[in-house]
């Protein structure tokens, strides 16, 4: 019996034997394969790395984390996120790479989107049917993003996709063609706002160009402008850089632009003019003013034979020389700044058909200074707090010749905010009256990084 019983044991502990030589060590403790945490469901990568595979919880302004069960997130599985409804903004960490298909797909009261800045792979539908998704800030260089990744629904025969604005931030080294030519995102999509510190990128009034604006990359669909003037720094207008532009009725293309890309302007259909300031182009690409309004001309403003423009056609376009009588209106100024007494504003750049030589800044209708050609910008000083002041622009070139005025627009100084009350030492009686002395300590409500002065006031019988 005992024998019998040694001869099992020693069965066993070959077994074992046998089951460690061939898997390695007994495990001590077996790996959690999937779990939850903080109202998340996640699976684990490779032992390693964790994907959210969905959310039970009931925040509206979600900040997904970067690290779950003590693993750095990786991925958003598909359909995680699926018909919340509920959720209006989401922020994706900068540790996810891959957003997987339909991972948001019919959250319908999404407005904001941060993708985080490692995202290399959304899939498709990933953020389909998000018909309330407004804003999105991209990551920094997107490789594989499906077509299809910002799709919206259809009512009936009313789209409703909604992007309307596209935030790059200062990281971002290439921004992935879908967020330049993709029509699910380009659809009512008013602006790009380009982080100032980005090296390689830059926003201009919500127009993409490259950092030193030689190449105009995309102009935004729905940009509600009906003119715009290219600046003469653009030597390079990419393909579909305007195509199917609606509200534009006409462009006037800068004095050194020498190619333009394939379908630039395509399905511009209310587009009748583009005005030339330069030589011909030199490379010019197919199909670029296709789709145009009927009867739409190039204007070229030099006759010259050497600068390559013909007439009656040119291309295959209706083209004639127009003479210059005055710079091109400056664009309506646009605020940048104001504090209590200070107000700081810009404006597109005129166009002339020989160099610009100055701006003139007129306030309230008469001029209070005077700006080279190669600054676009000005701030006004010495202002009154809380007092509305009206700016306009006039261009200058060197022939002497004055554009009109561009548009006057209305700005207005803050009134200092209020931060804290000092009662003062020299609380006094006046005609039985107990006055006392009060010192606010304001700061500018636009500005708050320092004080902007103080002022001391009294009132009988109260501290308020």
């Amino acid at each position: 019996m005992k024998e019998g019983f040694k001869k099992s044991q020693r069965r066993f502990m070959a077994y074992v034997l046998v089951f460690v030589m061939l898997f390695g060590s007994l495990p001590v403790n077996v790996a959690v394969a999937s779990g939850s945490e903080g109202g998340f469901t996640y699976r684990i990568i490779d032992g390693t790395y964790a994907a959210i595979t969905g959310f039970t919880g009931s925040e509206v302004n979600l900040v997904i984390p970067g690290v779950i069960g003590g693993r750095i997130v990786r991925e958003i599985d598909a359909n995680a996120f699926q018909n919340n409804t509920a959720l209006t903004t989401v922020i994706i960490p900068d540790s996810v790479t891959s957003i997987g298909s339909e991972a948001f797909h019919g959250n319908t009261s999404l407005t904001y989107v941060d993708l985080g800045r490692n995202v290399t792979s959304i899939g498709w539908w990933a953020f389909g049917n998000t018909r309330s998704l407004v804003e999105i800030t991209i990551p920094d260089a997107a490789t594989t993003i499906d077509g299809s990744a910002f799709s919206s629904s259809w009512s009936g025969t009313s789209d409703t996709r909604q992007i309307r604005r596209i935030n790059v931030p200062a990281t971002v080294t290439s921004i992935h063609t879908v967020f330049i030519t993709n029509n699910n995102v380009l659809r009512v999509l008013e602006a790009y706002n380009v982080d100032p510190a980005n090296p390689n990128y830059e926003s201009v009034d919500g127009v993409l160009f490259n950092r030193g604006q030689t190449e105009l990359i995309r102009y935004p669909r729905a940009k509600a402008d009906t003119s715009y003037v290219i600046p003469n720094t653009v030597t390079m207008i990419r393909a579909n850089a305007f195509d199917q532009s609606l509200n534009l009725t006409s462009v006037v293309i800068g004095n050194n632009v020498t190619t333009i890309g394939n379908s630039a302007f395509s399905g511009c259909s209310n587009l009748r003019t583009a005005t030339f300031f330069g030589n011909a182009p030199t490379n010019f690409g197919t199909n670029v003013f296709w789709g145009t309004a009927n009867g739409f001309t190039i204007h070229f403003t030099n006759n010259n034979p050497a600068a390559g423009w013909t007439t009656p056609t040119w291309h295959g376009y209706n083209a004639i020389y127009v003479g210059v009588e005055r710079p091109i209106t400056p664009g309506t100024p646009l605020l940048i700044s104001r504090a209590s007494e200070t107000i700081s504003f810009r404006w597109s750049a005129s166009l002339s058909n020989v160099d610009l030589r100055e701006y003139r800044i007129f306030r309230d209708n008469v001029q209070i200074a005077t700006v080279p050609a190669s600054i676009l910008s000005f701030t006004d000083t010495g202002l009154t707090v809380g007092a509305a002041y009206s700016y306009s622009i006039e261009a200058v070139d060197v022939a002497d010749r004055v554009s009109y005025r561009s548009l006057a627009v209305s700005f207005t100084t803050v009134l200092p905010q209020i931060e804290s009350f000092t009662q003062l030492a020299d609380s006094y009686y006046l005609n039985e009256t107990h006055w006392i002395a009060l010192r606010a300590t304001t700061r500018n409500d636009q500005n708050t990084d320092g004080l902007t002065g103080t002022f001391e006031y009294r009132r009988a019988g109260s501290t308020e």
